[in-house]
């Protein structure tokens, strides 16, 4: 069996769709990565009346995502360094976006509730947090086993600091997804 690559594993235009990201909005995407996967779907989406941060810790991969920001001209880019898991970790404006997504991230922050409370601390009120990640039961190559987590233990974890669920999805065939709004 092949491994799905790319919009097989995941459409992240479909996915913002989705989700309801829309033209002027303001979006975040924490642990953007080199490749800005959902970064310039998004950029698309918000149009230049919107603004498009792409957050990650590491400075070599905001380095990387410069230069294609620059290549495809996408002017309503911003890489942001910054770490989710620390209190005020992230230079953005308080209560400034609508949306927040962070894709693959549960088993690079074991369900860290500082990532949560810093997404909803710069999301608006009624502002939403999309969470996508491997199915624990999906055979893959890319992730190992132990180290997937289950869309249960994350919308615990996530519902405890300020959000509400407002939907539960199939984000790929090996993805689950979870969309919450933060609440006031």
């Amino acid at each position: 069996m092949s491994m799905p690559t790319g919009r097989a594993l995941l459409d992240p235009s479909m996915l913002l769709h989705k989700i309801d990201l829309s033209t002027g909005d303001q979006y975040a995407d924490f642990g953007c990565g080199a490749l800005g996967h959902f970064v310039f779907p998004a950029s698309e989406i918000v149009g230049e009346g919107g603004q498009v941060f792409a957050v990650d810790v590491v400075k070599g991969v905001l380095e990387e995502l410069e230069q294609r920001i620059r290549d495809e001209s996408a002017h309503n880019v911003t890489p942001v360094w910054g770490d989710i898991e620390r209190d005020r970790g992230i230079n953005i404006s308080p209560e400034s976006l609508d949306v927040v997504s962070m894709v693959n991230m549960a088993a690079h922050i074991d369900i860290a509730p500082k990532s949560f409370e810093e997404a909803r601390r710069l999301l608006k009120i009624n502002g939403r947090l999309l969470v996508i990640d491997w199915k624990p039961e999906a055979g893959s190559i890319v992730i190992d086993a132990k180290e997937r987590t289950s869309a249960d233990s994350v919308n615990a974890a996530v519902t405890r600091t300020g959000f509400r669920l407002v939907n539960e999805f199939e984000a790929g065939p090996q993805h689950w997804g979870l969309l919450f709004q933060r609440v006031a």
